[in-house]
């Protein structure tokens, strides 16, 4: 492998799951950038968000995804809303091989409608999980078809 993976997709998708077996498979690091965050600041990403808002986790999470660019080849996992501005499509395109892990709003919608599962996406923790998912992918899917897709 002569560049890391980036694993983008919406939330439920399996990126953290995928991320670890093809990192097993291929002898490399995984980066999991959300649990790399959590373990830098002591507390959860929802915790985190909370009190400083998203527009610092995103600055965060680039930030973080920016220094894995000097780690050891590996395959990353970044959260489901990295990958949607031009600015994370441009630098990850130019630094990574990016695999878009398409799955059906139905299949997301079986994989999240626990409230565990809920709990730990705060996008997604409160109203209609259908109508959320539906309208983060109808936002989101010019962005993750940049990658190359993969089931």
């Amino acid at each position: 492998m002569k560049r890391h993976i980036l694993l983008v997709g919406m939330p439920g998708s399996g990126k953290t799951t995928k991320a670890r077996q093809l990192a097993v498979e291929r002898g490399v690091s995984c980066y999991e950038v959300d649990e790399m965050l959590e373990l830098k600041w002591g507390r959860s990403i929802a915790e985190f968000v909370e009190g400083n808002g998203w527009e610092k986790f995103r600055e965060e999470e680039f930030s973080m995804v920016k220094s894995i660019v000097n780690e050891p080849v590996g395959i990353i996992s970044a959260g489901a809303g990295f990958f949607t501005t031009d600015e994370k499509v441009e630098f990850s395109l130019n630094h990574f091989e990016v695999l878009y892990l398409e799955v059906s709003i139905d299949e997301l919608f079986n994989r999240l409608s626990t409230q565990e599962e809920r709990a730990k996406r705060p996008l997604l923790s409160e109203g209609d999980l259908r109508f959320k998912l539906e309208a983060l992918l109808a936002e989101r899917e010019r962005f993750y078809s940049f990658g190359s897709i993969t089931k």
